[in-house]
């Protein structure tokens, strides 16, 4: 057991009131900084700080063949990876199962978003594409690893350059659509926290992320760890997300 999780039921006690341990109003975010250009190799990398939360998204882009059914489209792979805890050597089942989950949450974000036209992706139609692989090393875990793995992913995408193709060695910036970003709230006594803890989401009872395009229409959602929404809980989940989501783009230059 987590040290975090001793402090549950204070945690819980306090979301009766609207109150929370560090002392942010529930709908206020942790500190955020963003850095891009941070790893000499790959096409693009990223390195995201969202309060105690820390990690690096790295960008490649190799050369393969299209799905069948997709056949003018490059592939995406995205994957989360958590380090060993002290004294072990792999990460724990859990976080094993978290990162996946977390890998098919961004992954969501970026298809359904538009922010990649896949078919710009294409060499060959039928025979050759771009796939590009979205690789999230998480360094430090204190909470919302989902809004910070959203934000780095975007950050790196708009960095990011491929081969020309033209029968050069010239490179081409990636061309970019609609930006998606997530809000990540925790389910705690019936109320929404936004931007929760690690501490927050081990008190609570269900995770939920919504992500938003540039003009605020949802193209994912993911509920996680049980736990029920009612509508009126989720049209202002999505209130939020909408506002919250405008201050992330200002301060990142959206």
């Amino acid at each position: 057991m987590r040290m975090s999780r001793l402090n549950s039921p204070l945690i819980r006690e306090l979301a009766l009131s609207g109150r929370r341990l560090d002392g942010r109003g529930p709908y206020q975010m942790r500190d955020l900084s963003v850095e891009t250009g941070v790893l000499s190799k790959g096409f693009s990398s990223s390195r995201v700080i969202l309060g105690g939360t820390e990690l690096i998204v790295g960008l490649n882009f190799q050369t393969s063949r299209p799905y069948p059914d997709h056949p003018g489209e490059g592939v995406m792979h995205t994957e989360v990876h958590f380090p060993g805890r002290i004294g072990e050597r792999y990460p724990s089942e859990r976080e094993n199962d978290e990162a996946v989950e977390l890998s098919r949450v961004v992954d969501r974000g970026v298809r359904h978003s538009g922010i990649i036209d896949m078919s710009s992706l294409c060499i060959i139609p039928g025979e050759k594409v771009w796939a590009l692989y979205i690789d999230i090393q998480v360094i430090d875990h204190e909470g919302n690893i989902q809004d910070a793995s959203n934000i780095g992913t975007v950050a790196a995408l708009k960095t990011a350059r491929i081969e020309d193709g033209g029968g050069t060695d010239g490179f081409k910036e990636l061309s970019i659509g609609d930006i998606p970003i997530s809000t990540t709230f925790a389910v705690i006594s019936g109320a929404l926290f936004l931007d929760p803890t690690l501490a927050e989401e081990q008190a609570s009872d269900g995770r939920l992320t919504l992500t938003l395009d540039n003009v605020g229409s949802l193209v994912a959602a993911q509920l996680s760890g049980g736990g029920r929404l009612d509508r009126e809980t989720l049209s202002k989940a999505l209130e939020i997300s909408a506002l919250s989501n405008s201050m992330t783009r200002e301060r990142l230059d959206l």
